[in-house]
């Protein structure tokens, strides 16, 4: 909804747009379809992705890229160390750094401007 208000603030915005959703649980879809019900245009929704009409889009996938797995890094002494977590000393979940930095980061941060204390994270899962 958020995002149909955004467009709709350009001129022609509601016109050009079709919203296609997938939701392959119907609990959810009802409810999506509950909020979504006064919105300017009517969406499609989809049981799998292979269903959505072909041509340029623009995908809000806010729940599956939050299930994907991420790895971590943070620069240290202009190093980078991965983030792991672990149990610390009374048994419960944290974060924590490798002891020894990564020779080679799997994206190029090359053109970004790092400073110590930074995080980058990277999904591979994301770029299959």
């Amino acid at each position: 909804a958020d995002a149909v208000r955004a467009i709709a603030k350009v001129a022609g915005g509601i016109d050009a747009i079709v919203i296609d959703i997938v939701e392959i649980s119907p609990l959810l879809r009802e409810r999506q379809q509950q909020s979504l019900a006064n919105l300017p245009v009517n969406p499609r929704w989809h049981e799998a992705f292979d269903d959505v009409s072909a041509g340029p889009f623009v995908l809000l996938a806010n729940e599956f890229l939050d299930c994907l797995p991420v790895r971590q890094w943070q620069r240290r002494a202009g190093q980078w160390y991965e983030r792991l977590v672990g149990v610390d000393r009374e048994g419960q979940l944290a974060m924590g750094q490798a002891p020894v930095p990564v020779s080679v980061l799997p994206l190029d941060v090359g053109h970004l401007d790092m400073q110590d204390g930074m995080i980058i994270e990277h999904s591979q899962a994301a770029h299959r």
